[in-house]
């Protein structure tokens, strides 16, 4: 009599999920206004300088179920670097943009500490109605081709304040 065992082994393979697409509103200012700034901030470097990102809103577009501020928790230390195309990163370097009302949009690599931008806006116009001269709202789309990122410029969207 002869018995034949037969094991199975299930190996479980993590679930990836890619990075998750957030929408911030805040404001960059000035990294010496540190001592000034509210408790949701960031420190952000755009091409090796940085900056204070004083956060209002964030907004979790994709992936899981918690929200927006617990992505801020999981940060540490609260410091991210700002990548993306050229043009977005240089808008973000511009001194009319310090102490706007800004909504950012792109790609949040927690455990790099990296976002992606893909959008640039201002949120809303500042009291005495004007908008940043010259500030239009650049968005890049972004599609995956052959398991490379390929970045297509889409045309200005809008101009704020012509």
């Amino acid at each position: 009599m002869s018995v034949f065992w037969s094991a199975t082994a299930f190996a479980q393979v993590p679930r990836l999920e890619p990075p998750p697409l957030v929408r911030f509103t805040g404001a960059l200012l000035p990294l010496e206004e540190k001592n000034r700034s509210s408790l949701n901030t960031l420190i952000v470097s755009i091409k090796g300088k940085k900056w204070i990102f004083s956060i209002a809103k964030v907004e979790k577009l994709t992936g899981g179920s918690f929200d927006g501020w617990r992505l801020l928790r999981d940060i540490f230390p609260p410091e991210v670097r700002f990548l993306g195309p050229e043009e977005l990163l240089s808008l973000l370097q511009e001194p009319e943009i310090m102490g706007k009302l800004l909504t950012l949009e792109g790609h949040l690599y927690i455990g790099s500490r990296m976002f992606f931008v893909r959008i640039v806006e201002e949120a809303a116009k500042n009291l005495s109605g004007q908008g940043l001269k010259g500030f239009s709202k650049l968005s890049m789309a972004v599609s995956l081709s052959k398991s490379y990122l390929t970045y297509s410029k889409v045309q200005n969207i809008f101009e704020i304040g012509s």
